[in-house]
């Protein structure tokens, strides 16, 4: 993962109704892939986070599709329980594995290279990725891939008439005690047919400078019929930035922003780029 680029963009344009399945840790000309540069590490520790959730768009329309919620209690001795669940935005979906102990079902693990397609099971509801009860137990609902350094969660989302499949990556689970710590290393999803599309060849959007510092520019290979729009984000997906774009060459004001890595996305005539920014 480390030595792959933050964001991969197929420049495809997607066309009917998409696949029914995506290959774990794989990708293919029609699929959005996200890789964290650095890794997005979630630690919770009990009192500093009670609760926190963390929502992933992968077919990035806008929306969340699943968010993870890790919570800790008054720590071991005090009987609390301590979690890492996920749960399914509106009517998308989760793939499932069995009950567990705890009520909630299992997701699934799915190892790479494992096909994530209809016939698995799939569920709207809470599922415990990893959970930790003083009272219970060590282990008293354990996801089986828990036990693997990596492994992969399947997602099926529904966008219009598509049914898209994803995965998100998920490593190094530690819950003991009253800490919890994981890491998500990156995602990707069927790109869709409907919505905002990707720029065609002829139509690619130029940033620069990059590595930038003060300032960047925004280049379109063709002329603007209407105004188009940047919003760079950070890392998190937290939006700082917006601006309206109304010239084929336009210049972004980037100098209030502290170094490190950040998500240029772009949008012009419902059509969408996406660009890894370093500022220095």
């Amino acid at each position: 993962m480390k030595n792959l680029a933050l964001l991969i963009v197929f420049l495809f344009l997607s066309s009917g109704i998409k696949s029914q399945s995506i290959i774990a840790g794989q990708l293919s000309q029609d699929d959005n892939y996200y890789d964290y540069e650095p890794d997005t590490v979630i630690d919770c520790s009990f009192p500093y986070c009670y609760k926190s959730e963390t929502p992933f768009d992968l077919n990035n329309d806008g929306s969340p599709d699943i968010t993870f919620i890790t919570a800790t209690s008054t720590g071991a001795m005090g009987g609390g329980t301590n979690y890492v669940k996920i749960i399914a935005n509106g009517n998308n979906l989760i793939a499932s594995d069995s009950s567990g102990h705890c009520g909630d079902s299992l997701v699934k693990a799915f190892q790479e290279k494992d096909t994530i397609q209809s016939s698995d099971t799939w569920c709207n509801e809470t599922l415990t990725i990893r959970e930790y009860s003083w009272m219970v137990g060590y282990g008293s609902c354990l996801a089986v891939a828990s036990d693997l350094p990596s492994y992969f969660i399947g997602v099926k989302i529904f966008a219009g008439k598509d049914t898209l499949y994803g995965w998100i990556q998920i490593s190094g689970i530690y819950a003991y005690a009253d800490i919890i710590h994981y890491t998500i290393p990156g995602y990707a999803c069927n790109r869709g047919s409907v919505g905002i599309g990707d720029f065609e060849k002829n139509q690619i959007v130029h940033v620069f400078p990059n590595p930038c510092k003060d300032r960047i520019y925004i280049e379109f290979g063709t002329p603007l019929a209407k105004q188009a729009l940047a919003i760079l984000s950070d890392i998190n997906g937290k939006e700082l930035l917006k601006q309206s774009l109304d010239n084929t060459k336009s210049q972004m004001d980037i100098s209030m922003l502290s170094s490190g890595l950040y998500i240029l996305k772009v949008i012009k005539d419902n059509k969408l780029s996406v660009h890894k920014i370093l500022v220095q």
